[in-house]
């Protein structure tokens, strides 16, 4: 009984309704809301994009789990807006390395100890973050291999991996190919140099070029660029180039989203309130919005989910996942899933997401117990 007090206290279970049509938005979502217009109160649409940070997903009215979201927590620093469960390591390879190799075994031993049952030939895998790209391609390697040995994979499956630009060079995006990735996400954010500086990332206008000619040199067909609109002191215009810049670099997919002001990020302490200076005004990011429609959609993105545009047959097939209300499996610190009636979230901080894997280690059975139990 003590085990399942303390298993209850770090993997928090909330029981929710079966979701209808309309509506499932799990928390993780909203560092970055996706790009919409103002409506009248009360008439403003339910936002159904769903987060990609989750935990393991179950059997559900009939449906089981067909994708897995992976979440790699490190970052070199913290950028102003994140809200994300993120564990800093700064620019040290060597704290990479050391950080990554305990986190492997424990994202290896929570596979291992989730019911197999609840997912099968699993057609779309997302390794989100943080910073996934600062692992190591044997890091991505070794996790893809025990999804597959766990659920399996569909012969064709989505591989999907967020990367930033400067942390990967041509021989470590081969790696990462080669251990199975088969689309990439870059988070580009801007490509206005001042503001890269003005929202704390850690990569420079220089490194996002770099990155998108690596993409290319490996013969990266499928990749995405994530951009963010509303940022401090962006003007529409600023915004406007950043769009055209990202249609140059000819991704198959560009994600926009809007800033959201978090509570306890680094703005929310300086004081940043929407719609007020230096954020643009409401009418400023509804043209940004307009913009942006008009910008992808006249390039041939089709615009089939609030805040992403994709080239025809390549839509982001996890993305799609959220969106369609689907459960999903997910692993890792500070993950939640959905599995259909009920979201599962695992501790967001990283010692106390060890701690978690231990204590399920240990039950002697598998979460499938932990669940009934709850």
């Amino acid at each position: 009984m003590i085990q399942f007090l303390s298993l209850a206290i770090l993997f928090s279970v909330f029981v929710r309704p079966k979701p209808t049509a309309t509506v499932f938005r799990c928390r993780q979502a909203v560092q970055r809301r996706p790009i919409v217009p103002s409506f009248p109160r009360g008439k403003r649409p339910v936002n159904r994009r769903t987060a990609a940070r989750a935990s393991s997903g179950r059997e559900s009215d009939g449906q089981i789990s067909r994708a897995a979201y992976i979440h790699v927590p490190f970052c070199r620093r913290r950028c102003f807006y994140c809200d994300f469960a993120i564990s800093v390591v700064g620019d040290s390879r060597s704290k990479w390395e050391s950080e990554h190799e305990g986190y492997l075994q424990a994202l290896l031993a929570e596979i291992e100890t989730t019911p197999s049952e609840w997912g099968s030939c699993l057609t779309s895998v997302f390794f989100g973050g943080g910073t996934p790209s600062l692992a190591s391609p044997s890091f991505i390697k070794k996790v893809i291999e025990a999804l597959d040995k766990r659920y399996g994979l569909a012969k064709h499956a989505e591989i999907s991996m967020e990367m930033d630009p400067g942390t990967f060079d041509l021989e470590k995006l081969r790696g990462f190919l080669h251990a199975g990735v088969n689309r990439v996400s870059l988070g580009v954010q801007t490509f206005d140099p001042n503001l890269l500086k003005e929202i704390g990332r850690a990569h420079s206008l220089e490194d996002v070029y770099h990155a998108i000619e690596t993409l290319h040199a490996a013969g990266v067909d499928n990749f995405s660029i994530d951009l963010i609109s509303g940022l401090p002191n962006q003007k529409v215009e600023d915004w406007r180039k950043s769009v055209l810049n990202a249609i140059r670099c000819n991704p198959t997919h560009i994600s926009t989203y809007d800033l959201m002001v978090e509570q306890k990020t680094a703005f929310d302490r300086w004081g940043l309130t929407p719609g007020e200076p230096p954020l643009p005004s409401e009418a400023e990011t509804l043209d940004m919005y307009r913009l942006t429609q008009k910008l992808l959609t006249r390039e041939g993105y089709n615009h089939y989910e609030i805040s992403n545009y994709a080239k025809e047959g390549y839509q982001c097939r996890h993305n799609r996942v959220y969106w369609e209300v689907k459960p999903f499996l997910a692993f890792g610190m500070g993950a939640a899933s959905y599995t259909g009636d009920r979201r599962l979230t695992r501790p967001r901080k990283l010692g106390l997401y060890m701690e978690f894997v231990e204590a399920i280690k240990h039950l002697g059975s598998t979460l499938h117990n932990l669940t009934h139990m709850l």
